[in-house]
C-alpha cells in the first residue's frame, strides 16, 4: 500500500468502508492523482443482475456510497479547495472510486480504458506519462495527495469525537 494514502485507508476500513484498491498517484506512471477503490463483496461473475447475490451485493454498495458520500459532504462544509483538488466519488461498473485529479485523472481513466481494449485485442499501448505529462504532474500532484492527508485527518478527528 501506497504510504501517502495508508492513513485514508486505515480509517476508511476501520469505520466499514472496505477499500479493494488504492494508489497515492505518480509523477512518473500509473495514476496522476490519488484514488481508492470501493467494490462490494457480495458480487457474481455470471453477469446476471437479478440473482440474489448480486442484489445484495448492489445494496452493499449502496450503503457505503451514501454513507461515503456523506462524510464527504461534512468534510467540504468548511473545507475549500480548487476544483481538480476536490475528491469526488465516481460510479463503476461494479463499485466505486473515491479520486480528485480533474481532468488529469479523467484522461488517463480514459487512456487506461482504451489499453485495455487495445491488449485484449493484441495491439501495443504506447506510453501515457511524456515530458509535458511529467511536467503537469510535478506541478499538481503535492496538492491533490495533500488533500487525500486533510480527508484522513477529518475523519480521524471526527471518529474521535464519538
Amino acid at each position: 500500500m501506497d504510504e501517502k494514502i495508508r492513513d485514508l485507508i486505515s480509517i476508511l476500513n476501520s469505520r466499514g468502508i472496505r477499500t479493494t484498491g488504492s494508489c497515492e498517484g505518480h509523477i512518473n506512471q500509473g495514476s496522476p492523482a490519488p484514488w481508492v477503490k470501493f467494490t462490494p463483496l457480495r458480487r457474481t461473475t455470471s453477469g446476471e443482475k437479478n440473482c440474489p447475490r448480486h442484489r445484495r451485493g448492489r445494496t452493499e454498495e449502496n450503503q457505503v456510497l451514501h454513507k461515503t458520500s456523506q462524510y464527504l459532504s461534512e468534510f467540504y462544509k468548511t473545507w475549500r479547495v480548487p476544483r481538480d483538488a476536490s475528491l469526488m466519488i465516481e460510479k463503476a461498473n461494479f463499485g466505486f472510486w473515491i479520486h480528485n485529479g480533474g481532468d488529469s485523472y479523467s484522461r488517463w481513466r480514459k487512456f487506461v480504458n482504451k489499453s485495455v481494449v487495445q491488449v485484449r485485442s493484441g495491439k501495443n499501448v504506447k506510453a501515457y506519462v511524456d515530458k509535458e505529462e511529467r511536467a503537469h504532474r510535478s506541478k499538481h500532484l503535492a496538492v491533490y495527495q495533500k488533500e487525500i492527508e486533510a480527508f484522513a485527518k477529518f475523519l480521524k478527528r471526527t471518529a474521535n469525537r464519538k
